[in-house]
């Protein structure tokens, strides 16, 4: 690894030492996954990432470059010196699904996430909507209770239980929110969130599950339908 950037950004001259240092070292590859924003790209002739890799390909080095962040717009695409590998993101016919399993009806309500939990496969945890755990705080309201933002829910009220998570407009990333659900004693998490599934979250060893809001106004009425709310989640499992 050849590390070109700094706090301060990536400058041209350390991209290009980068390319010397790797051509020097005899790698076979050169990946890079960095490259100018697509409405500033300079042209070939300026561009250090287009200058290293020439020399790369002329030495028999292959270069594979991220082709950018942005799009999916015209003139978005950025490393694409004709020289170079460019490599664009795309999408797959496969999910990491993580269910949620109803107790009483059995019914299953679809999620996905990636975790490696221990939870019992039967359904007896106690599910919470955020809201219904509101802590007694000046600073907590319904509606920051409902998305779980941090020092709003009662740990009490979580404690050994899977709290049910609006996450669709909120400024608080899941990671900080279930962190403080895990502290609290909470025994998972369902995250309601219609953004941002492209990429399937790894949340390790805490029980954690996104699901839509289509999904969710299901489980608000199976809480709303008995007074004996239990769920569990499955095991993330490839579809």
């Amino acid at each position: 690894m050849y590390r070109v950037c700094s706090d301060e950004g990536c400058a041209g001259s350390a991209i290009l030492a980068g390319f010397d240092d790797a051509i020097g070292d005899g790698v076979d590859v050169i990946s890079v996954s960095l490259g100018a924003s697509p409405y500033f790209s300079p042209d070939f002739s300026e561009d250090p990432i287009a200058i290293g890799s020439f020399h790369a390909v002329a030495k028999g080095v292959m270069v594979v470059c991220s082709a950018g962040n942005a799009g999916p717009d015209a003139s978005t695409v950025v490393n694409a010196a004709p020289w170079i590998m460019t490599v664009a993101a795309t999408t797959i016919d496969r999910d990491f699904e993580s269910d949620v399993v109803l107790g009483g009806n059995s019914s299953a309500v679809k999620g996905g996430a990636i975790n490696f939990s221990n939870l019992d496969k039967s359904p007896k945890y106690p599910l919470i909507a955020g809201a219904s755990a509101k802590s007694s705080s000046a600073s907590s309201t319904s509606d920051s209770a409902s998305h779980c933002e941090p020092s709003t829910l009662d740990a009490s009220k979580i404690k050994g239980k899977i709290v049910l998570c609006n996450h669709s407009q909120s400024d608080t990333s899941k990671m900080v929110k279930v962190d403080e659900l895990q502290s609290a004693g909470a025994a998972g998490a369902i995250l309601v969130n219609d953004f941002g599934r492209a990429v399937t979250t790894a949340y390790l060893d805490f029980p954690v599950t996104e699901v839509t809001s289509a999904a969710a106004a299901d489980l608000h009425k199976y809480i709303a339908s008995t007074r004996y709310v239990r769920i569990c989640m499955h095991q993330p499992s490839s579809n």
